[in-house]
């Protein structure tokens, strides 16, 4: 698992705490070795496990409590792939890729890989329901692991504002996605984080359904990879300075 940001901080403090007592019971061990005090040797051998228990337990207390459900919005057909609505699983995609966190593993309906994200535990997840019923396999996530609306990170494609941006939002509507209309009916709220996608601010847009889910071409998809690079660093913010402080520094 690859640690970066605070998680970084948090492994090698613990390492280096671990290390300075394992040196520690080194010189203990050649003491006694050459007081040929084979019980006390034992006793510690047999509290070796409660060490090492120690450590694992002060490690995952540092890392925190709080797990983040992190939601790419998309359809998991290899058709919609390189299109405006799918924007959501590309910037799942490459989260998964620079933290190492497969995003392969089924449940409720979705594609999810679990890891940690400047030093938060995140769960990734890929709903596989189709666009307009997302909010269905979110909200088994969020109850299964007790994730509350606040810390449910949702990612989608917007086309009221420009190709190669992206915005953050504390809460709101759902607008016109009929993916967000899912998930503010199953989550019974509007109360969760959500970071947009600009997918190409229109005057007019004559058929909605063929722009967001047509095929775009290598020059125009390069533009939209801007929006999702840029939407990448808005989650990183999210987990690393929190929602407010991250919409201060990147809108």
């Amino acid at each position: 698992m690859n640690f970066k940001g605070k998680g970084a901080y948090v492994v090698y403090v613990t390492a280096f705490e671990m290390i300075f007592d394992v040196a520690k019971i080194i010189i203990i061990f050649q003491t006694l070795l050459h007081k040929n005090n084979l019980l006390e040797l034992y006793n510690i051998f047999c509290n070796v496990s409660k060490f090492m228990l120690y450590y694992q337990v002060k490690f995952f207390l540092r890392r925190g409590k709080t797990m983040y459900l992190i939601v790419g919005l998309g359809n998991p057909e290899p058709e919609y792939s390189k299109t405006r609505h799918n924007m959501g699983f590309d910037v799942i995609n490459k989260l998964s890729a620079k933290y190492e966190i497969e995003v392969k593993k089924e449940k409720f309906n979705g594609l999810f890989g679990t890891g940690v994200i400047e030093g938060e535990k995140v769960i990734l997840l890929k709903p596989q329901t189709f666009m307009n019923a997302s909010g269905e396999c979110v909200e088994k996530f969020a109850k299964f692991y007790k994730i509350e609306a606040k810390d449910i990170i949702t990612i989608f494609d917007d086309i009221d504002i420009e190709t190669g941006t992206m915005k953050i939002r504390k809460k709101g509507g759902a607008g016109t996605h009929n993916g967000m209309k899912s998930m503010v009916k199953e989550l019974n709220t509007t109360d969760f984080p959500r970071v947009r996608v600009g997918t190409g601010k229109q005057e007019k847009i004559a058929d909605l359904v063929d722009y967001v889910i047509g095929r775009v071409d290598d020059e125009e998809y390069k533009k939209l990879e801007i929006g999702v690079e840029k939407a990448e660093v808005a989650v990183e913010e999210i987990l690393k300075i929190g929602i407010d402080n991250a919409m201060n520094r990147l809108n």
